[in-house]
Formats: C-alpha cells, sequence, structure tokens
C-alpha cells in the first residue's frame, strides 16, 4: 500500500502492520489526518481489519462524531478475537452518545472478555446512569 511521504520525503510501500504502526505514530503525534488516511487504506485492503476499524472509531470520537465513532467500534468487535479494550471504548462511545442499552452489553462483555477488566467492570456496575 502507499503511504504517505516518510521523513525522507520518499513514498514507502508498506504492509499492513506498518501501516497500522504508522498511524498509531501518526495519532500520537497529533495528525489525525495522515492517521485516518492510512487506516483508510488498510481498510481498503482488508475491510475486516479490526484494529483499523478501531483506530477510525477512537480518530471519530477524538472529533466529536459520536455516531462514526460507534458504528467503527462496532464493526471492530465483531472481528474475530477483538480485544477487551475494543469492548471497553464500545461501551463509553455507547453511553456518550446515550445509548446506555447497548453501552452496558459492551461492558459486559467486555467484562467476560479479561479479568481486570471484569474487576474494573464490577466497581463501575455499582454506578447507577440516569435513564
Amino acid at each position: 500500500m502507499s503511504a504517505p511521504s516518510s521523513p525522507s520525503g520518499h513514498t514507502e510501500t508498506l504492509t499492513v502492520p506498518q501501516a497500522l504502526s504508522l498511524a498509531d505514530q501518526r495519532l500520537a503525534a497529533g495528525d489525525a489526518a495522515a492517521a485516518e488516511a492510512l487506516c483508510q487504506a488498510v481498510l481498503a485492503r482488508d475491510p475486516a481489519c479490526g484494529r483499523a476499524l478501531h483506530s477510525l472509531g477512537v480518530i471519530a470520537a477524538f472529533r466529536g462524531d459520536l455516531t462514526a465513532a460507534v458504528g467503527f467500534v462496532r464493526r471492530a468487535t465483531a472481528t474475530p478475537g477483538a480485544p477487551a479494550l475494543y469492548f471497553c471504548n464500545l461501551c463509553e462511545m455507547c453511553r456518550q452518545a446515550g445509548e446506555l442499552d447497548a453501552a452496558l452489553a459492551a461492558g459486559r462483555r467486555a467484562s467476560r472478555s479479561s479479568p481486570a477488566t471484569r474487576r474494573r467492570t464490577e466497581a463501575a456496575s455499582s454506578m447507577r446512569w440516569p435513564r
């Protein structure tokens, strides 16, 4: 896949893992547009790439587009082997979007995926969300 110019100004051909790593680096550096372009390029090659979908959801959430964020992360959680982090983020994004039943379902799924997440979710479940 063709990536944005490297620091040396040359266009590089990247593997999917390299593109995702570069997207993470660009996002950490505050260049969400470059990170988004890299993730979209990954999805063009692999439409079911959970990591790219999750990253696009995080980018959309940072932009304040919760509808897109929930959509991307919901798709990421449907990929085989989706980690608990995806469900935790889906839980929070759904909560922010006012989708409380979906938030609860995602939180429960996250707690089933990881013992550490289960402990955090049990603590959070003692709180009541206004409906």
